[in-house]
């Protein structure tokens, strides 16, 4: 049984591969944000390239002047983001660790990877967050500002999001077939209102279920996808969740505070992150180490996760969020 081997070679190995087993389906954000290569000997920045799209000429050709419609220059923006190492770690009883039953390993694993992912998300949600586009319930453009406290979510307003980005030039995800990815609050799409069909044709949220059906059905919904509309993929994630805001402007004269969801719709090479082989993931098993008074006699082993992370917003242009109370 791996659980009690001596062979701290074999256990790490196994505890290691269970992790990344457990990690990688959890991590949502992730799969969704433009990787970035850790350059070797370079230092410990990762630099990602944000390429604008190019301005519109409509200037007729003239045959005596080679600078009509002429792109003189064409500059890709850098983002740079520094790797820091992250990490959580526990203690257990060395009687415990001696003595542990069967599938103790996997357990721990599976909880490591948990707190793992969520640490990962959560820094790649919160520099999501940052970015000054928004939707709420009846806007018809992203804009910036705040939420009141009767802003819900409405199906029509994926309509607007999807859009918005087809007029900015932002890209879906060619894996997910050109879509983009909602990451919601599961009380965000399970309360998807039903737009009253005198406004733009009651929506349905039989229209979202449609999307499971397939041969696919089964992997869309180990992937935490609740359906689609509008050519956005519907994406529940227990990070999504209440939160407070101070309302400054608009029509209050004096700050309100609010709460409600942000959800974060993502279109492709908004956000950046390092990679699972440029973080170097890894389960760190030590044994009791040095005596002092937070371990008597040496009675603790350690269990914990240690990676390296770099994350960036990229490009605001393929980043909304969507507010809803």
């Amino acid at each position: 049984m791996l659980t009690n081997t001596s062979n701290r070679e074999v256990q790490n190995e196994y505890i290691n591969r269970r992790f990344l087993e457990f990690l990688k389906p959890q991590l949502q954000f992730f799969k969704f944000a433009q990787e970035g290569d850790v350059p070797q000997s370079m230092g410990d920045f990762i630099r990602w390239l944000d390429f604008p799209k190019m301005t519109v000429d409509v200037t007729a050709l003239d045959q005596t002047s080679a600078g009509d419609n002429e792109i003189s220059a064409y500059a890709a923006i850098a983002v740079s983001g520094q790797i820091l190492p992250y990490g959580q770690f526990l203690k257990i009883s060395e009687n415990q660790a001696k003595t542990a039953a069967g599938g103790t390993l996997d357990a721990i694993s599976a909880r490591l990877a948990e707190l793992g992912a969520r640490t990962v998300d959560t820094l790649l949600m919160n520099a999501a967050l940052t970015t000054t586009k928004y939707f709420k319930q009846g806007q018809t453009a992203s804009a910036t500002g705040f939420i009141t406290a009767t802003d819900t979510l409405r199906a029509v307003t994926l309509a607007y999001i999807n859009a918005e980005f087809h007029d900015g030039g932002v890209t879906g995800f060619d894996a997910e077939g050109g879509q983009y990815a909602a990451i919601l609050a599961p009380a965000q799409i399970t309360h998807l209102q039903v737009e009253p069909s005198t406004t733009s044709g009651n929506i349905t949220w039989s229209e979202v279920n449609k999307y499971q059906l397939g041969p696919n059905a089964q992997g869309k919904i180990l992937n935490s996808e609740a359906g689609s509309l509008f050519n956005i993929a519907l994406k529940a994630s227990p990070l999504i969740a209440k939160r407070g805001f101070v309302e400054t402007s608009g029509t209050h004269s004096s700050p309100t505070t609010l709460s409600g969801y942000v959800g974060v719709v993502l279109g492709k090479d908004g956000i950046g992150r390092a990679g699972i082989g440029d973080m170097e993931p890894s389960v760190i098993i030590k044994k009791p180490g040095t005596q002092d008074t937070s371990q008597p006699l040496n009675s603790y082993w350690t269990y914990g996760v240690k990676f390296r992370a770099a994350h960036q917003l990229l490009d605001e242009d393929r980043v909304m969020t969507l507010h809803s109370a």
